[in-house]
């Protein structure tokens, strides 16, 4: 879940995730909100612990305010995120 306002049409954001090892970059698509507003979107599911960074593409104009991740089976994961806006979470 990614709470946010877009001002344009679509914001691309590279979902990025990073286990020390390999990395696995995903994209999502947040269309324009005339307010911050709460989006879902599916990602295919990554294990252990990660770094997660979002990346926004040239010409993006949006709101970052927060976001959750969640599964079916964990509807609460356990997400710390750092000052520089990075973060990490460790799924079962």
């Amino acid at each position: 879940m990614i709470y946010g306002h877009s001002l344009v049409d679509k914001n691309t954001i590279h979902v990025r995730f990073y286990d020390g090892t390999t990395e696995n970059n995903q994209l999502i698509e947040f269309t324009e909100t005339g307010t911050l507003t709460e989006k879902v979107f599916e990602l295919d599911r990554v294990y252990g612990k990660q770094s997660v960074t979002f990346i926004f593409v040239p010409g993006s104009h949006f709101d970052f305010a927060s976001f959750k991740f969640t599964t079916k089976q964990y509807p609460y994961q356990k997400v710390t995120c750092s000052q520089s806006g990075k973060a990490s979470w460790v799924s079962e």
